[in-house]
């Protein structure tokens, strides 16, 4: 799997911190990490992820109020959490 962090939300919208974010091909600014993957590789977004993925997903949330998160997907960095709902 490609992507650290998955949202998803209420609305069916899918949004993710992915390859183009933490290898720094992608120009989108507005990733669900915040930039703190952003141009990191995977292992650190893997441990980024870990460390605060529900803060990054607060500060998206705040900064989308129109979509509401109801999962977070945590994807290979914590093991038997993969996916979290959201409240």
């Amino acid at each position: 799997m490609t992507s650290v962090l998955i949202l998803t939300c209420a609305d069916g919208r899918i949004f993710a911190c992915g390859q183009g974010c933490y290898n720094g091909t992608n120009s989108h600014s507005d990733c669900v990490c915040g930039g703190r993957n952003r141009g990191g590789g995977r292992a650190m977004a893997a441990r980024n992820v870990r460390a605060s993925f529900k803060a990054m997903a607060q500060a998206w949330q705040a900064k989308h109020p129109e979509h509401k998160i109801v999962s977070i997907d945590i994807m290979g960095s914590v093991p038997g959490t993969s996916k979290i709902w959201f409240n």
